[in-house]
């Protein structure tokens, strides 16, 4: 749960390496709680270690068998964590399984970029 504003981004990387942040509200732990809003860009320098260490997250958590929805409409005010891996998305906001390797990989690769800001129309 965050008390107060929520992180609200999209992190997304491409077969090739490359990769994009959208920040809408700041993330919390720095480095990436140094960029402001906005969109960026970065290149993977090994798209293919991190696909390695991402299937290997995904397998411990057990991703492929897990129910697309973890949520209950009559809990209000509750962040959700929506990720997609290997074509599978899973929305995580209630009573759901616990997806720590998961997001921490996901954070690790995060973090471990060389963001640059791109405009947007």
């Amino acid at each position: 749960m965050c008390f107060g504003p929520c992180p609200a981004f999209t992190f997304e990387v491409t077969s090739t390496g490359a990769a994009t942040l959208f920040i809408d509200q700041p993330l919390r732990e720095p480095p990436l709680s140094e960029l402001p809003p906005g969109a960026y860009q970065a290149e993977m320098t090994d798209a293919s270690a991190w696909n390695v260490r991402m299937n290997a997250a995904a397998e411990q958590v057990h991703y492929a068998s897990l129910d697309s929805l973890y949520d209950n409409p009559r809990v209000t005010d509750l962040p959700a964590v929506i990720t997609e891996w290997n074509g599978k998305s899973v929305t995580n906001r209630y009573n759901g399984p616990d997806l720590t390797t998961l997001y921490a990989a996901f954070d690790e690769a995060m973090s471990a970029l060389n963001w640059r800001h791109i405009e947007t129309k």
